[in-house]
């Protein structure tokens, strides 16, 4: 493990994530990206240190695309999801995890690209820090969370991660302290001071159904 690894320091619990994992394996830890406040954008990040995909033991493999799959369900059947970017990187992690990246009606502006996403989340991180929308992503995030505990893993793993424990006024107080500006020393991101929802966030049903 690096010395300053700071996903070995959250999937070990020395570190805790705002809102808690909304779901955790033998092998691997899910949580609500609290750096980019969009609702159900999650990462699924490996207890074992290490960085690439080809790394990962058999044991891994066969828990990993299980999990990415159970929760892609949730997505979709609780927060009505239709696609998901999922972003893999090997020049600049660390330590392996994978993000989910929700595809809203509102990221159309930026196109549908894979060039799309970089505008997308420096957009959510810039623009919707409110408390309006930390309130929607906890939502988001406890309502994975709920779901998914509600399956047991196939070797009937489940720990306390696993049962919905963690309240959504919980996860919101604990998100809006890490997403204002200054206060996250984990994540080096500078954040402008939060706006208010603006009405072209909200002018499509799916996306009043999140941010109500």
């Amino acid at each position: 493990m690096g010395e300053s690894c700071l996903s070995c320091e959250i999937t070990s619990g020395r570190r805790t994530v705002p809102g808690g994992a909304v779901q955790e394996t033998r092998f691997f830890h899910a949580h609500q990206d609290v750096a980019y406040p969009i609702p159900g954008q999650i990462i699924v990040t490996a207890k074992r240190h290490f960085c690439f995909l080809t790394e990962m033991s058999q044991a891994e493999t066969s828990e990993f695309l299980p999990l990415v799959q159970r929760i892609r369900r949730e997505q979709e059947r609780q927060l009505g999801i239709e696609h998901v970017y999922y972003i893999y990187n090997e020049d600049t992690t660390h330590h392996f995890h994978l993000w989910m990246v929700p595809r809203y009606p509102w990221m159309a502006r930026f196109g549908k690209s894979i060039e799309a996403v970089r505008p997308a989340l420096r957009h959510a991180r810039e623009q919707m820090s409110s408390e309006h929308h930390l309130a929607a992503v906890a939502e988001a995030a406890a309502k994975l969370r709920e779901s998914l505990a509600r399956e047991v893993e196939p070797d009937g793993h489940c720990d306390r991660y696993l049962r919905p424990e963690t309240t959504a006024s919980v996860a919101r107080e604990a998100l809006r302290h890490v997403i204002a500006p200054n206060q996250n020393p984990a994540r080096s991101l500078d954040r402008p001071q939060s706006k208010d929802v603006s009405n072209s966030d909200i002018d499509n049903p799916r996306c009043r159904s999140l941010y109500p």
